[in-house]
């Protein structure tokens, strides 16, 4: 028999983007180096990802999501920006 896990709640300022925190609400980790780009217009809020929990753009049309160089990002269902062609955040 497997040992039971702990389910996993957020803290505030441990550097990790957790599901239940924003921008707003947790800045500390959403700003924390990968954390939400400065040219996010409509802020963020953080999301599960395929690429773990990050800080993920909110957005009302494409031109709201930053560019991050690399790829295009565009505004997708419940207004995330996410990569163009990809899986919505949460996902």
């Amino acid at each position: 028999m497997a040992p039971e896990v702990e389910p996993r709640t957020s803290e505030c300022g441990d550097g990790t983007c957790d599901a239940d925190e924003t921008l707003e609400t947790c800045p500390a980790d959403c700003l924390a180096e990968g954390g939400c780009p400065e040219d996010a217009a409509l802020g963020c809020t953080c999301e599960d990802t395929p690429e773990g929990s990050l800080c993920v753009p909110h957005c009302e049309t494409d031109d709201d999501c930053p560019s991050d160089g690399r790829m295009v990002l565009t505004c997708g269902p419940g207004g995330l920006c996410m990569p163009q062609g990809g899986p919505p955040p949460g996902q």
